[in-house]
């Protein structure tokens, strides 16, 4: 996994980057949850474009299944570029009036929703519901937006407990294991080492006598996660006083 991003990211960039990795987390509770997709055991590298991202899969019997993801219409556009042959299956999951809209493998159109803890796909044509198992706010993978990547450190180490460095590092490298898309655990392990170096820097964790914990204030919102960060890295970027 790559350093984390250092570039700059417009305010609507980065909303962009957190919704998509709300679609694809959908997607996987899907992947998890759903028997039509339970054929499929290995995945690559997922390409992800700021509001675009395509999921590849192969599947036990050599076939391979490949899902599009796009925050909008903005990104429709990629699916021709990487529409490319060799794959017997595909889905298509966009944002559509608000809503999830998740294109399924006999062409049929299922909506996304929200009961209690669970995300539920509906559809379209039928009362029928199917609920899956929620996987957010999982998976990890390469290229994934760093305050969903913070979000899943504070899923796994929680609020209260404090945790040396080494014990929290191995902990996150244990938990986030099973959720892994595409990522080696050798990049794995270098990517916790960054977030939690960056998360201290930033506030989003605290350390005090040794001891690491998420820092609660840091995770009222989405939003608030990313003032953190962003901010941070915008800080970290300027050299001198004339950058201020």
């Amino acid at each position: 996994m790559p350093e984390l991003e250092k570039r700059y990211l417009s305010p609507q960039n980065r909303k962009d980057g957190i919704h998509l990795h709300k679609l694809i987390s959908l997607v996987y509770s899907a992947i998890k949850s759903e028997d039509q997709f339970l054929d499929i055991d290995q995945v690559e590298e997922p390409i992800i474009s700021d509001g675009f991202a395509l999921l590849k899969f192969n599947e036990r019997k050599g076939a391979s299944i490949r899902f599009f993801i796009c925050v909008d219409g903005r990104y429709i556009g990629f699916l021709n570029k990487y529409n490319y042959s060799g794959f017997e299956r595909k889905v298509v999951v966009t944002y559509a009036n608000h809503r999830k809209a998740f294109d399924g493998i006999k062409g049929e159109k299922w909506y996304s929703g929200r009961d209690g803890n669970e995300a539920v796909m509906i559809l379209a044509d039928s009362e029928v519901h199917r609920s899956l198992i929620p996987q957010a706010p999982f998976p990890i993978y390469v290229g994934m937006d760093p305050v969903s990547f913070f979000e899943c450190i504070r899923a796994i180490l929680g609020y209260r407990k404090g945790y040396g460095y080494s014990v929290a590092r191995f902990i996150l490298l244990s938990e986030f294991m099973p959720f892994r898309l595409g990522i080696s655990g050798e990049d794995l392990s270098r990517a916790i080492d960054v977030y939690l170096e960056t998360g201290i820097k930033s506030g989003i964790i605290i350390s005090r006598q040794g001891k690491l914990t998420i820092n609660g204030k840091a995770f009222r919102s989405t939003s608030v996660t990313a003032k953190y960060y962003y901010g941070y890295i915008e800080r970290a970027r300027k050299k001198s006083l004339y950058d201020f």
